[in-house]
């Protein structure tokens, strides 16, 4: 009785409402099932890009006068980069060219002085030595005459040891004033070979401030290696003190793209499979491979941690490096950028048209 009473009371539901619940029965099943399907097909991970980077930058204050390199520019080794100018600098290099070019004229003419000095000392000394030489020559004729003489006992004892001591200082004076005679001549090829040095200490001195005169004041900022300018603040015009960047730039070929998986997803990777990586700061997407497994997991990197469950211990990563599959790209990378990886465990399967028209 009360069955055949419930049966009364029931009513069936109208066809829509039935045919809706089972498209969203149908849609649910869906969903999970491409979410599982989509899980056995991929490895999702994040990672960073690493670059060896230059920041160019000047080493003194002053005004951008050229900028030759903009953003995305491929450079070459000694490239032109920028101009930097400074007039109070320039200023300073001309007065200081002027002092430089003073100072070695003053020098100059105070050591010609004391060369021309020294080149009379060396006069007067081969004069006073020539005078000994030839007063010694006479003491010894004297001397040998006087010697025969007392042999003879044509004179006595006394005036022969008079001659004799006579002959002993002039060769004493003799001695000295060859003596003093060299020891000019070294003094003058000394000054000599010191003036020499110091004229050429000071043409390369007076040469350098020429030089920087020349630049007046500008600093020519050029390339240290061959690369891409990924950064560029600054414009022309812009005043700029020492040691801040005018651009940044990257060494060609230097990019390297690290990924980071979960470590219960390595095993299902293989080198070479396909993967698609997403640049965050541009959205620029860039087709790549795995070339590296590692050997050991650990923790995600702070840099790279988004949610509260990736710092868990218990959650490991493992890190892979790719590369993307044209070189052209890698060329143009930003330096330390993050970005997302998709691999696809699976390659790319087609179907036909006409199946999908039929679906």
């Amino acid at each position: 009785m009360l069955k055949a009473r419930h049966a009364a009371n029931y009513r069936r539901p109208a066809p829509r409402i039935r045919v809706a619940r089972i498209a969203l029965l149908g849609m649910l099943g869906a969903t999970f099932g491409w979410l599982a399907l989509v899980n056995q097909i991929r490895v999702v991970g994040v990672g960073h890009i690493r670059a060896e980077e230059a920041i160019v930058s000047t080493l003194f204050e002053g005004r951008i006068l050229a900028l030759r390199a903009t953003c995305n520019d491929r450079v070459a080794k000694g490239d032109l980069l920028a101009l930097v100018g400074d007039p109070v600098r320039d200023h300073a290099y001309r007065g200081e060219m002027i002092a430089e070019e003073t100072m070695a004229r003053v020098r100059r003419i105070v050591q010609r002085s004391r060369i021309a000095v020294a080149g009379s000392l060396v006069a007067i000394s081969e004069r006073h030595a020539a005078a000994a030489r030839r007063h010694d020559e006479n003491a010894a004729a004297l001397a040998t005459a006087i010697e025969q003489a007392w042999r003879a006992e044509a004179v006595p004892l006394k005036e022969r040891v008079a001659v004799l001591s006579a002959r002993d200082r002039a060769r004493e004076g003799l001695a000295e004033a060859e003596a003093t005679l060299r020891r000019r001549h070294a003094e003058l090829e000394r000054l000599r070979a010191e003036m020499a040095a110091q004229t050429a200490g000071f043409a390369e001195r007076v040469a350098a401030r020429q030089v920087l005169a020349g630049l007046g004041g500008n600093e020519e900022i050029r390339a240290p290696f061959d690369g891409v300018v990924t950064e560029c603040p600054r414009s022309l015009g812009d005043v700029i003190r020492p040691s801040v960047a005018i651009v940044r730039l990257q060494r060609a070929g230097s990019a390297r793209i690290f990924v980071w998986v979960p470590a219960v997803e390595l095993s299902r990777l293989r080198e070479g499979m396909a993967a698609d990586i997403v640049v965050s700061d541009s959205g620029r997407t860039l087709e790549a491979r795995v070339i590296h497994l590692p050997l050991e997991v650990g923790p995600l990197p702070d840099s790279l941690r988004r949610y509260f469950w990736q710092n868990q211990t218990w959650q490991q990563y493992a890190r892979i490096e790719v590369e993307p599959a044209d070189p052209a790209e890698a060329a143009t990378l930003p330096g330390d950028a993050r970005v997302d990886a998709i691999i696809r465990l699976t390659r790319e399967r087609w179907l036909p048209r006409d199946l999908m028209k039929a679906l």
